[in-house]
């Protein structure tokens, strides 16, 4: 607003300094005001703090940090315990077949085993050989690898917050409660076409048999996932404007460049 000294210090390019905006938009900006290239301004937005702003238990930052889930796109959620009945087998191959659309597709299986049957010892084992044959065991998560303790119900509901999805590919349920919590959280639902389920997802679930041929899931998914813009921009926010991406991509390369190393 002023002409001369101090003011002018505000558009001059300090010999030395290192100039740094917030946006494209400030970028030309400055460039203009300070009369030089644009390739002298480096550009680091702004980001989202996950954890305060969605409000995570300290036990969901750690399975996120451990498991690298900030960068699934799209993070699928199977909060059921280790038992046959939940048809886990099947949630592993939809997952891998999804993944030749999405290669950074994730899926969380939240619970325990069942702790009714010693049979189930043995179908953990059986899906653990799976997950490695098709080739996900860095993408498939068993929580219960991570931890023998009971997992709260508020670290369950911080998952619902996190995920794109719920996959729900029972063989049999008596109620169903997941769908009604992916319904309070707002993400799509993609179940079994079992009769409980189908009461409580209605006409606004996905449904497919609990026999399907896991590609014909993973098709249906992908076609979701492609069209939806709210999946569309949670996937571009959460692979560029966390905190912990704009350090990678942005501050870190910067401060190296800058330290001459």
């Amino acid at each position: 607003m002023h002409e001369g000294y101090p003011w002018d210090l505000l558009k001059t390019a300090w010999a030395g300094a290192t100039q740094v905006t917030i946006s494209d938009m400030r970028q030309d900006e400055l460039s203009d005001l300070m009369r030089i290239e644009k390739t002298q301004i480096h550009v680091v937005p702004n980001g989202v703090d996950v954890g305060k702003f969605l409000k995570l238990e300290d036990q969901t930052l750690g399975y996120v940090k451990k498991l690298d889930l900030l960068q699934a796109s799209p993070l699928l959620l199977l909060p059921v315990r280790i038992t046959s009945r939940k048809n886990i087998e099947l949630a592993l191959k939809i997952l891998a077949a999804l993944r030749s659309d999405f290669p950074s597709a994730q899926m969380v299986i939240t619970g325990p085993l069942g702790p009714h049957n010693p049979a189930n010892l043995q179908y953990f084992e059986k899906l653990n050989a799976l997950r490695e044959a098709l080739g996900i065991k860095n993408s498939a998560h068993f929580l219960a690898e991570l931890t023998n303790e009971f997992i709260p119900d508020e670290v369950i509901s911080d998952f619902y917050k996190m995920a794109d999805a719920l996959l729900f590919p029972s063989f049999e349920e008596g109620f169903g409660i997941p769908i009604l919590e992916a319904g309070f959280a707002g993400i799509p639902v993609f179940c079994s076409d079992i009769p409980p389920l189908q009461k409580l997802g209605g006409e606004f679930a996905g449904y497919f048999s609990p026999e399907e041929n896991p590609k014909v899931v993973a098709g249906m998914m992908a076609e979701y996932f492609t069209s939806n813009k709210v999946f569309g921009l949670r996937a571009s926010i959460r692979g560029q404007f966390t905190w912990e991406r704009i350090y990678q991509s942005k501050i870190n390369p910067l401060l190296i460049a800058l330290s001459g190393a």
